[in-house]
């Protein structure tokens, strides 16, 4: 039997800031490209500005309609889901927007080649996953809505389902998924990105 026991504590909302979820995405923001062919003729695009803040993100047990259960312990193979909920403060409105969300490897099903890989709500489609390069041990998976439209002060939510693993006698305690929103348009700035990302208040562990 392999037992592996994994702290998971308050440092992974310091490990997995805008640095982190930028890591192995292509959501850093480019410089204005300027076409100079002619002076008369040259054209640029016009970047739009935004404030991407993510404003509530909790998990729950799959089927769970209750308050969100206070350090609850989960076997292997046990469903979960997080909620979480972004909000445009403007000043632009803005189409597409990506989220992100961190978990221990050890502790989850995050390999595609097997069932229960975690998806997202309707609208939002698989895009990319990665090793978390600053949380050691963690594993980023990330999701697109590209037809998604905030105008300012406008939220949406997202509900993203994932499973605890299922190999055996696996300890990880305090466990507290970290969730990022990002524009996936790459002309638009984003003026406040310390706001983007945030990690559940309550935790849980897994016990399989």
């Amino acid at each position: 039997m392999r037992e592996t026991t994994t702290p998971v504590g308050d440092d992974v909302a310091a490990g997995m800031k805008r640095r982190t979820i930028l890591a192995g995405a292509a959501w850093s923001v480019p410089a204005i490209a300027v076409a100079t062919a002619s002076p008369a003729f040259a054209a640029t695009t016009t970047t739009k500005k935004a404030d991407i803040q993510i404003t509530s993100v909790q998990w729950n047990a799959q089927g769970g309609t209750s308050a969100v259960p206070a350090d609850a312990t989960f076997n292997a193979d046990n469903g979960l889901f997080v909620d979480a909920t972004v909000r445009n403060n403007g000043p632009d409105t803005i189409t597409g927007v990506s989220v992100a969300i961190s978990l221990p490897i050890s502790a989850h099903q995050l390999d595609p080649s097997k069932s229960h890989y975690p998806e997202a709500s309707d609208g939002w489609s698989y895009y990319t996953s990665y090793d978390d390069v600053t949380v050691p041990g963690n594993r980023v998976v990330t999701f697109r809505n590209d037809s998604l439209t905030l105008a300012p002060s406008q939220t949406a939510t997202v509900r993203i389902k994932y499973w605890t693993t299922s190999d055996k006698g696996v300890t990880v305690d305090n466990i507290k998924p970290f969730v990022a929103f990002q524009a996936t348009d790459p002309n638009v700035e984003e003026t406040n990105q310390s706001n983007n990302g945030e990690k559940t208040a309550n935790s849980y562990n897994v016990h399989t």
